[in-house]
């Protein structure tokens, strides 16, 4: 039932933000290639469509059915996520360490990052030089490069967690995670975490703080610089994230 609520009260919150008498034009970013997230992502875009939005998005699974107002780029053929990764060894505790998790996610976004941003429609849709967007929307799960389209639009970015919370969204929005009682993301421990369990936490959070800065993002810059061209090398993609204006989190309290 939190769920429904948490979803629903996000819903809410992205359609209060763009409620207009006059709709905005809208660039939709879902290009990781996971169905589950594809079906909570269409919520939101018929949402925007209702309220007379124009939404183009940029994905790996064409909608469905027709909708008004809605146009569509597609990853074709999308990236071959279950011959290519192991996504069950992200939830088998047994077979991997929680360094290896976050390194196996990292993996997975530069791949699939690189992979949407070569396609072949995509790239077309790059290259053109009539379009304009009033806001970028953008799933927020490891593919930052793409953060790049708003600084090609010069639009504002709102991103949707569909994972839950991780302690960089505190870095993006200047806050600081105190790590006694956060616990790393790929970790089931509670905020009752023991002396122990603190001290790992610590190493893991401080592992994924410096390599997520001095070579993940550096990764998706050389990404997003290769995909948009030589205009866009002075821009990062850390300063991108930190001019993210929302963050809506597929989570609460109670289950996170």
């Amino acid at each position: 039932m939190w769920l429904r609520i948490t979803f629903a009260g996000c819903l809410f919150l992205l359609g209060g933000l763009l409620s207009s008498a006059d709709g905005y034009r809208i660039l939709f970013l879902a290009p990781f290639p996971g169905p589950s997230h594809w079906l909570m992502l269409k919520h939101f875009i018929r949402e925007l469509t209702d309220r007379q939005h124009q939404v183009t998005c940029i994905t790996s699974f064409p909608y469905g059915e027709p909708l008004p107002n809605y146009d569509e780029v597609l990853i074709d053929p999308p990236y071959p996520i279950r011959e290519t990764f192991p996504v069950e060894g992200l939830f088998d505790a047994s077979q991997t360490s929680d360094f290896d998790k976050l390194n196996m996610y990292w993996d997975l976004g530069l791949n699939t990052s690189e992979y949407g941003l070569e396609s072949a429609n995509v790239r077309q849709f790059i290259a053109r030089t009539d379009l304009t967007f009033d806001l970028v929307v953008a799933e927020q799960f490891f593919q930052e490069s793409w953060l790049m389209f708003a600084n090609k639009y010069s639009a504002p970015i709102v991103t949707i967690s569909t994972y839950g919370y991780s302690d960089f969204f505190d870095q993006i929005m200047g806050l600081r995670t105190p790590w006694s009682f956060v616990p790393h993301m790929v970790l089931s421990y509670t905020d009752s975490m023991s002396i122990d369990e603190r001290a790992y936490n610590f190493a893991l959070s401080l592992y994924d703080r410096f390599w997520r800065y001095w070579w993940y993002l550096g990764c998706q810059d050389r990404i997003a610089w290769s995909a948009f061209g030589i205009n866009f090398l002075g821009t990062r993609v850390s300063d991108l994230e930190q001019s993210i204006s929302v963050i809506l989190v597929n989570s609460h309290p109670v289950l996170s």
